[in-house]
C-alpha cells in the first residue's frame, strides 16, 4: 500500500513538471469575467498590436469623431465633433466650432492647428509644428501616435477589461520618457478589430475622449489632405 502511494505521488510531480513545460500553443486560459479588471493575456496584447499596425499600415481608413474635454480645476466639460482621416502613417483631424481645430501628422511633423474665438477679432492662428522624434513633438496629439505606431510602442498595457457587449479596454501607461500624457486608455471592438472609444490623461488629470463612428476602409482620400502649410500671420510654436 505504501509504494502505491509513492507510485502516485511521483506521478502527479512529473505531471506537473510535464505541464509546465508545454509549448504557449497548447497552454488553456480561463474565460473572461466580464466586467472586471484583469492581467493582459498574450490574446489581448497581440489584438492590440494587430490594432496598432492596422491604423498604421491602412491605405485609408475615414470616420467620424465626437470628442469630449473636461478640465480638472476649472471643473468644465466642453464637447465637439469632426471628422478623422489616416492613411498610410499620415492623419488629418477638423473638430468643428465652437472649439475649431485641425491635426495634420505628416511624413516628418505634427501640426496642431488651434483656430481663434470668433469674438476675439484679429487675433492670430496659433500653430505648433512638432516632431515626432521628441518627446514635447509625440505630446501634441494622442490620436497622432496612433498613426504611427505609437501605441504599443510607448504604452505599457498595466490590466485589460472585457465589458458585456464584448469590447475591451486597455489600461494604459506611458514608458518612461516616451510623452507627456499621464495615462490612456483604448477599447476596441472585438467585432469589427476597430477602435470605439480612445481617452487619455494630460499631466493636469484633464480628460480627453474621443469616440468613433461610421468608419470606412475603403473611401479614397486625397493626397493633400495630409500636408500643411501655415499662413504667413500665424503664430508658430516649433518642439
Amino acid at each position: 500500500m505504501f509504494q502505491i502511494k509513492v507510485t502516485l505521488a511521483t506521478l502527479l510531480l512529473a505531471a506537473i513538471a510535464s505541464a509546465d513545460s508545454l509549448p504557449d500553443a497548447v497552454v488553456t486560459t480561463t474565460p473572461v469575467e466580464l466586467g472586471k479588471l484583469r492581467a493582459a493575456s498574450k490574446e489581448d496584447l497581440a489584438n492590440l498590436k494587430a490594432l496598432d499596425l492596422k491604423y498604421k499600415n491602412s491605405k485609408s481608413i475615414s470616420m467620424e469623431l465626437e470628442k469630449k474635454l473636461k478640465l480638472n480645476i476649472l471643473n468644465q466639460e466642453r464637447k465637439s465633433k469632426g471628422r478623422l482621416l489616416i492613411s498610410q502613417g499620415r492623419m488629418r483631424m477638423e473638430i468643428d466650432k465652437p472649439d475649431q481645430s485641425l491635426v495634420v501628422v505628416d511624413k516628418k511633423n505634427i501640426w496642431v492647428v488651434q483656430y481663434p474665438p470668433e469674438d476675439l477679432v484679429g487675433a492670430s492662428l496659433q500653430v505648433i509644428r512638432a516632431s515626432a522624434e521628441t518627446k514635447k513633438g509625440r505630446s501634441q496629439s494622442f490620436i497622432g501616435l496612433l498613426v504611427k505606431g505609437g501605441i504599443t510602442k510607448y504604452f505599457k498595457v498595466l490590466n485589460t477589461m472585457t465589458a458585456k457587449d464584448l469590447s475591451t479596454t486597455y489600461f494604459l501607461q506611458p514608458e518612461a520618457g516616451t510623452v507627456e500624457f499621464a495615462r490612456a486608455q483604448v477599447t476596441l471592438d472585438s467585432t469589427s478589430q476597430q477602435i470605439k472609444e480612445l481617452k487619455y490623461w494630460d499631466e493636469l488629470d484633464n480628460e480627453t475622449t474621443f469616440v468613433f463612428s461610421k468608419v470606412s476602409f475603403d473611401k479614397k482620400i486625397a493626397a493633400d489632405k495630409f500636408a500643411y502649410s501655415p499662413p504667413k500671420n500665424a503664430d508658430v510654436t516649433t518642439y
